[in-house]
């Protein structure tokens, strides 16, 4: 069976994704934190967790109530803030008190930065994707600000996807690309070895 290109898949899941709607996309984020919170729970150890900041205009996961919900358990959180210039990603901590704005491409980034954190510190890493497959790789946008950020972490770094739907079968690889560790889904947690 051939494999679907890369661009194909990206507007097959940007339209999937949309054909949710709102309220149905609440549900499945809902049920993706409640799945995230489980996997913690079995892993006191992991106190350093980057997350996403979710693209409105793109339907991603809201991981807004999985980071209130870290920040309860006291755990120390991070999010990133894109350079377009670069193509590099500064990591950020944020607390209770950090507020968000839209930059012009519609990404959520914290109004006042509490601090620039290190992000061989990062422990965990929840990614945002379009599309994986059964071994871990992962299609993201195409612009590579995630292949750059992981290739940067500590190997040890745990690294979960978050989607909305189940894996597809294959997808193609290519040398820069980092799999994931896991994949949570409304339907349950994937491991990957």
């Amino acid at each position: 069976m051939k494999m679907k290109d890369k661009q194909s898949l990206r507007n097959l899941y940007k339209q999937r994704r949309k054909q949710l709607g709102d309220s149905e996309r609440l549900r499945l984020s809902e049920e993706i934190t409640r799945q995230a919170l489980q996997l913690l729970s079995e892993h006191a150890e992991w106190k350093h967790i980057h997350v996403f900041l979710p693209i409105r205009r793109l339907y991603e996961i809201d991981t807004l109530a999985l980071i209130e919900e870290l920040i309860g358990l006291q755990k120390k959180v991070y999010t990133s803030i894109a350079d377009f210039a670069d193509g590099g990603m500064s990591t950020v901590k944020i607390g209770d008190q950090t507020t968000f704005h839209e930059d012009s491409w519609g990404i959520p980034i914290p109004v006042q930065v509490e601090e620039l954190s290190d992000p061989k510190l990062l422990q965990v890493v929840f990614i945002p994707l379009l599309a994986y497959d059964r071994s871990g790789n992962r299609l993201g946008y195409g612009k590579g600000f995630y292949d750059r950020f992981l290739a940067d972490l500590s190997p040890s770094t745990v690294k979960i996807g978050l989607s909305y739907f189940l894996p597809e079968e294959q997808l193609e690889v290519e040398d820069h690309d980092v799999p994931l560790d896991y994949c949570l889904t409304p339907a349950g947690i994937l491991t990957f070895s």
